[in-house]
């Protein structure tokens, strides 16, 4: 008996060692990312993540259902899409044309009321909270200086940033978007337990506002300096000024570091996709909902331009495709293939949640040039 408990010992030991070597050498976030993550393969981020994270309530007000479309005008899908959402594990694939429902599908016992992470598609809703903080006053603009906020952001180069950097991703950060790699920054702040102490160790590095680099570090930035300004917490701004607004069915979960913490605003806003589709309808409308203006329409066209020339695929937040399918397209976007995509000329919105998405090509992944191609095909016919 002796022997076993002595053998025991040596394991526990070694784990022991290994948690405070991550802990002395400042990755101690793995330790979380492993606890959390444990038994089911790996330690990535995933759709149902926020099964396993606190979060934070996005109330939802008076629910305004979408009408649906009669039977026969249903779309039938073709047998190309069926293939692509096959491969790529999609969950829930949803067409809304003229503000009705024209084709709906969920996989792998996911339905209409089933809660998705976002990720980065949660990056357009924090601009919208940004430049509704504009509106309402608590931000001055798109060129006030971060330092307003964050007294780490006016020291040296810091001081340079603007709010507006942060939106149309030209920050200039010290800041790798690595995502495969678990001692990445992207994944510290995915798991690190105070998101805005580490806020305060990030640095500008290149000259602000001058060129397209995609950094998450930029979006929890501008959600620190949202919070800061409007003295609530970024889902009770969510909720009153978008959420209950436009009529959201359901309450989404927004992922936090901590019990009571801070959202983590680059990624994880969960909901599902009749929900997540009203972003589209007030994109496409716009910036009004029910003939109320939400947000400015100004801004609405800004978003979904280029900033700068080289990169005519990114606007404030916002992915752009304006020539691939012969009309403009602008769209949210989240790493696992999480889309909302707004085809104006049609009136129409497309949302697709799932696991997996496609190669390169072009400049998106291949089942985006798919999903929306061949829903192009299937109204057309």
């Amino acid at each position: 008996m002796k022997k076993i408990t002595k053998l025991l010992k040596w394991p526990l030991l070694f784990i022991v060692i290994v948690i405070g070597g991550l802990y002395i050498t400042g990755n101690g976030f793995l330790v979380k990312a492993i606890s959390l993550t444990y038994g089911r393969g790996n330690t990535t981020a995933s759709i149902d993540d926020y099964t396993v994270f606190p979060n934070r309530l996005v109330l939802s007000g008076d629910a305004q259902p979408w009408d649906i479309a009669d039977e026969n005008d249903f779309l039938k899908m073709t047998p190309r899409i069926i293939k692509e959402h096959e491969n790529m594990e999609s969950i829930a694939f949803l067409v809304i044309q003229h503000d009705k429902i024209i084709l709906e599908k969920y996989w792998d016992g996911y339905n209409k009321n089933s809660l998705s992470n976002s990720f980065s598609m949660a990056k357009s809703i924090v601009t919208m909270l940004m430049q509704k903080a504009i509106e309402d006053g608590y931000i001055e603009s798109l060129n006030q200086k971060v330092g307003d906020f964050i007294p780490h952001f006016k020291e040296g180069k810091n001081n340079d940033l603007t709010v507006g950097d942060l939106s149309r991703m030209s920050a200039g950060l010290d800041w790798n978007e690595a995502y495969s790699s678990p001692f990445s920054v992207t994944t510290e702040s995915y798991f690190t337990n105070d998101l805005s102490e580490f806020v305060n160790e990030i640095d500008v590095k290149n000259e602000c506002g001058k060129e397209y680099k995609y950094q998450s570090g930029a979006t929890q930035i501008l959600a620190q300096v949202i919070t800061i300004a409007t003295k609530t917490n970024l889902s009770n701004y969510a909720s009153n000024k978008f959420w209950k607004p436009m009529g959201a069915v359901h309450d989404a979960y927004w992922m936090l570091d901590k019990q009571n913490g801070m959202e983590k605003a680059f990624c994880c806003f969960n909901s599902n996709a009749r929900d997540f589709a009203r972003f589209g309808k007030l994109w496409l409308n716009k910036g009004k909902w029910n003939g109320k203006q939400l947000i400015s329409e100004d801004f609405v066209n800004l978003s979904i331009n280029p900033v700068y020339k080289d990169t005519p695929y990114y606007g404030y937040s916002w992915w752009l495709e304006k020539s691939y399918f012969k009309t403009p397209v602008h769209f949210m976007r989240g790493i696992l293939g999480q889309y909302v995509v707004v085809v104006p000329e049609h009136d129409l919105i497309i949302v697709r949640l799932g696991h997996k998405r496609g190669e390169k090509i072009q400049q998106f992944p291949s089942d985006f040039y798919v999903y929306v191609e061949e829903v192009l095909k299937m109204i057309k016919n």
